[in-house]
């Protein structure tokens, strides 16, 4: 038997006929079950799962992840490989911008696809071992750009400041053992991420 459903706005009721009897034993339900006033009705649910349906931004978002993407990936692969092979121009600056741009390389290969990739992923696992991921390399990516930028810092302190100590403070030995320390500290900081998300 099909009934047909009319809504009728004084009285709040509605009329069934010309549906299905599940529908309307299902209607019948929704009545009696006091659903409060402010519930959000959808007519058509499985819309919920289609991202640009629900975020009007998705695709100008979607745009300018890609765009970061292509001109973040390019621009600091481009400054480690220079930087790498200018073996005459090597200083303790240098190695610190280097590992500043693989500090950017790990957000934006790991945090930044996986954060697109929310968008169409409801659920990635039980554990949200995906999620962990994202945030522990977020994380990580931005202590080790602070750390690093703090050690340019501290190294040109020293080479104004003390000139003549500079040189037996801010050999590349001792610069290579500070971003040891950076990267070592930057991933301690980010272990509680792991266990709060």
């Amino acid at each position: 038997m099909s009934h047909l459903i009319f809504a009728s706005n004084s009285q709040n009721n509605l009329m069934i006929s010309n549906v299905s009897d599940e529908t309307a034993t299902a209607i019948r339900y929704a009545e009696n079950a006091n659903i409060p006033e402010d519930a959000i009705f959808f007519p058509h649910p499985e819309e919920m799962l289609i991202p640009w349906i629900i975020n009007p931004y998705f695709f100008p978002i979607i745009v300018t992840y890609i765009l970061t993407f292509a001109i973040g990936v390019s621009g600091n692969l481009v400054v480690i490989l220079f930087m790498a092979g200018d073996k005459t121009n090597r200083s303790a600056t240098s190695i610190f911008l280097v590992s500043l741009a693989i500090s950017d390389l790990l957000l934006l290969t790991i945090y930044a696809p996986l954060e697109v990739a929310n968008y169409f992923v409801i659920q990635w696992d039980k554990e949200g071992t995906v999620c962990k991921l994202a945030t522990f390399a977020e994380s990580v990516s931005a202590f080790a750009s602070v750390l690093n930028l703090v050690a340019v810092t501290f190294e040109r302190f020293v080479v104004i400041v003390f000139p003549i100590h500079s040189r037996s403070l801010c050999t590349m030995n001792n610069c290579k053992r500070l971003m040891v320390i950076v990267w070592v500290f930057s991933f301690f900081m980010a272990i509680p991420v792991i266990k709060c998300v």
